[in-house]
């Protein structure tokens, strides 16, 4: 009798934690060493001077959308086939375009209706669907990625800033220090197909960091299926292993000025005025990447938002940051998609615009080609620049 009691609770105990989705061995990510360790401390390393040097075939691909649509901002961009998705955070629309820059898809939209939510936060791809999470909903839409057609609704009840699709399903939550009133709180959730959480990951204390940080840290899935986590302020990049639903230290990136390296998890303390302007600070961006040949990141060193090609062959790094003679480099807003040989930057008619009257002599020193399309569409707001690196 003893014996069956002991088996009957260790089997509820048991129970009990795989219904909550989260037990004690869920929350810590794998003790392994990283496979790439990126110097940043010291050396920064050789800046990219001139766009084109290090880059070929350059094409600008201007957003062309219909007069009842709008484009106020590019967050992200993922590429499929021949067509692309971009999404426009301040507006909450999310559009589908062909390769010539024409509008052929807009994924629900702004409303209280089947389908329609009340903002974007992130958006994913997973075959023939589109994931859209909305962290005001607590939810996240999905529709058919070829017609727009609204398919279903995933009730999360958990705010988010960004999600990655796995290849069987589960979802990977980012809820960015948001505190949800759980037993505990993590920084990562899996989820089922059907919102059901699973494992919770990278617990937090949200009496220090309980704000939503943008700028800092990131969940990302690369264009090969790879899903990378760091937490804000953190020098640990991991990867998701989903065989076994853990995840590994990937990259570690030596960054952080001593400052932050106190108080990475004291957000409060790191985001004030007189820290944000203190030009020693160091600390790790919001956009990872990576390809055959490099790791992509952002960082910010010395107030200035600079990116990161770290080799991983010749194990060297070489920089991107606004500021230099290059016109193309300044006016690139940011990286939004690296796949394969393709590097896809964004760039928005008023830093075009600000060029030209304020700064005309850059502006001349565009080629010709890239003019050719700048003012031969006045109606576009957004570019998307497609760089390729053979």
């Amino acid at each position: 009798m003893e014996i069956f009691c002991r088996i009957f609770f260790s089997f509820v105990s048991f129970s009990y934690l795989v219904s909550c989705g989260i037990s004690n061995d869920d929350i810590k990510p794998k003790d392994t060493l990283p496979m790439f360790n990126i110097e940043l401390k010291e050396n920064e390393g050789r800046e990219i001077k001139e766009f084109d040097t290090f880059f070929s075939k350059l094409n600008v691909i201007p957003l062309k959308v219909k007069d009842s649509s709008v484009i106020a901002s590019v967050d992200k961009i993922e590429f499929r086939d021949s067509t692309f998705i971009v999404l426009d955070k301040k507006f909450s629309n999310l559009y589908k375009f062909n390769y010539l820059g024409h509008l052929l898809t807009q994924y629900g939209k702004v409303g209280l209706g089947p389908g329609e939510y009340k903002q974007i936060d992130d958006f994913e791809i997973k075959g023939n669907f589109v994931y859209v999470l909305s962290n005001n909903n607590r939810a996240i839409f999905v529709y058919s990625l070829q017609s727009g057609k609204f398919i279903k609704k995933i009730v999360t009840n958990k705010f988010g800033s960004s999600i990655a699709v796995l290849s069987g399903g589960n979802i990977l939550l980012h809820s960015n220090y948001n505190n949800i009133n759980d037993e505990k709180d993590y920084n990562i959730y899996l989820l089922d197909e059907n919102g059901t959480v699973l494992q919770g990951y990278f617990p937090f204390n949200p009496e220090k960091s309980s704000m939503i940080i943008s700028f800092s840290g990131f969940l990302v899935k690369n264009y090969n299926s790879k899903v990378f986590f760091c937490n804000a302020f953190d020098e640990t990049v991991y990867v998701f292993n989903e065989h076994d639903n853990t995840f590994e230290p990937y990259s570690f990136v030596e960054i952080n000025n001593d400052f932050i390296k106190e108080n990475k998890e004291d957000h409060n303390r790191i985001i004030s005025e007189r820290t944000l302007l203190d030009p020693t600070l160091r600390f790790i961006g919001n956009k990872f990447f990576e390809n055959d040949d490099y790791i992509i990141f952002s960082y910010y060193s010395g107030k200035v938002r600079k990116l990161s090609f770290y080799g991983k062959k010749e194990k060297k790094i070489l920089i991107l940051r606004k500021g230099v003679k290059d016109p193309i480099i300044n006016l690139i807003n940011d990286i939004q998609f690296v796949g394969g040989k393709k590097f896809v930057f964004s760039i928005s008619k008023e830093v075009i615009d600000n060029m030209e009257k304020e700064h005309p002599e850059k502006y001349a020193q565009l080629g010709a080609v890239i003019k050719n399309v700048l003012e031969n569409n006045p109606e576009a707001e957004y570019f998307v620049l497609v760089a390729n690196k053979d």
